[in-house]
């Protein structure tokens, strides 16, 4: 049983990956030993909508999607094995589920728009002027 609580991040190590379906989906689980040496799962769907995080979510496995093929893990499902991988518990229906972290850096476009979003708040003593806020589109805030 696991005592973890929702936003633990941890390193683990890779144990284990599968290319499997789960439901309607398909997904690559990887299985992970964390320091405790409790191993985990974690689940990265193959969807067109979740395309870029799995590829951001494989590539901090040791993945390269542009050199290796998803047949390669389901050949061998101790491809990855022995990497280190960065995971973050997370509370869904009262039970703890781990995800895979990713370093993915804001896009250079986006980040001038922040720049000024956040100089525009420092001169108007905190408030953002519409100009400055707007450069930033609304379906990218997080709430």
């Amino acid at each position: 049983m696991s005592t973890h609580s929702a936003g633990e991040k941890l390193t683990a190590k890779i144990v284990k990956t599968y290319v499997r379906e789960i439901g309607d989906k398909d997904a690559v689980e990887i299985r992970a030993e964390l320091p405790s040496g409790e191993v985990i799962g974690a689940l990265i769907f193959l969807t067109p909508k979740a395309a870029s995080m799995a590829r951001a979510q494989l590539k901090s496995c040791g993945f390269d999607a542009d050199t290796q093929s998803l047949a390669d893990l389901a050949n061998n499902d101790h491809l990855l094995d022995g990497n280190l991988i960065d995971v973050e518990s997370d509370e869904y229906n009262g039970k703890i589920q781990w995800k895979i972290r990713t370093g993915v850096p804001v896009p250079k476009g986006r980040m001038k728009a922040h720049d000024d979003m956040l100089r525009a708040a420092k001169d108007r003593g905190g408030e953002v002027t519409s100009a400055a806020s707007a450069a930033i589109a609304s379906d990218d805030l997080p709430f």
